[in-house]
């Protein structure tokens, strides 16, 4: 136990033992994490700001979003298509969870702030 080194943080950026295939993979991953992100972010300020809400807005929802979830894991379709469905998938999902928002925006704040400065 006493033989460990003291790892350092500059580390977890270091990528020498990574393969460009596995770099490439990564980038791609994170580069869609944050596109998911940022568009379901900017689907709750769209619907908590416009506030299309009502039950036959939510089953269009849900049937879009069934219909893009089987449109993901078809393995027949090229990826670019599946990787659009997902994002449309994030923005659904968003949009979905925009009038929540809205009313704990409403209710209590700083449930909000506390989950932004997390």
């Amino acid at each position: 136990f006493e033989s460990r080194s003291r790892t350092s943080f500059s580390t977890i950026f270091k990528m020498h033992d990574v393969s460009d295939k596995t770099r490439a993979h990564l980038t791609k991953v994170y580069t869609m994490l944050m596109a998911c992100t940022s568009l379901c972010a900017c689907a709750m300020y769209l619907n908590a700001t416009l506030v299309f809400a009502g039950f036959m807005v939510n089953m269009l929802n849900i049937i879009i979003m069934i219909y893009l979830s089987c449109q993901v894991y078809n393995d027949l379709k090229p990826e670019n298509w599946r990787m659009g469905c997902l994002a449309a998938i994030a923005f659904q999902m968003g949009f979905m969870v925009g009038p929540v928002m809205h009313h704990i925006a409403a209710l209590h704040p700083e449930i909000l702030v506390q989950a932004v400065a997390y």
